[in-house]
């Protein structure tokens, strides 16, 4: 997955839901400001969600189920 995602400053909607992305969560998306709802769910993501979502204060929706991601909630 390009690491330009977590580029895109006016990213309000993410949605990689069912595509078997294979890696890891690009740095820097869930540092979004304006980010509402990022879906994951139905991918081979690994590591850890990125502990930036604990500071996206518009985010609304978030959903990771069914990938092979590891450590705590953020």
């Amino acid at each position: 997955m390009p690491v330009q995602i977590g580029n895109l400053k006016r990213l309000r909607i993410l949605d990689l839901s069912r595509n078997l992305v294979i890696g890891t969560i690009p740095p820097g998306v869930g540092n979004r400001s304006l980010l509402t709802t990022l879906a994951l769910q139905q991918n081979f993501f690994t590591r850890e969600l990125p502990s930036e979502l604990s500071g996206s204060s518009k985010l609304q929706d978030l959903t990771w189920n069914q990938n092979q991601l590891s450590g705590t909630i953020p």
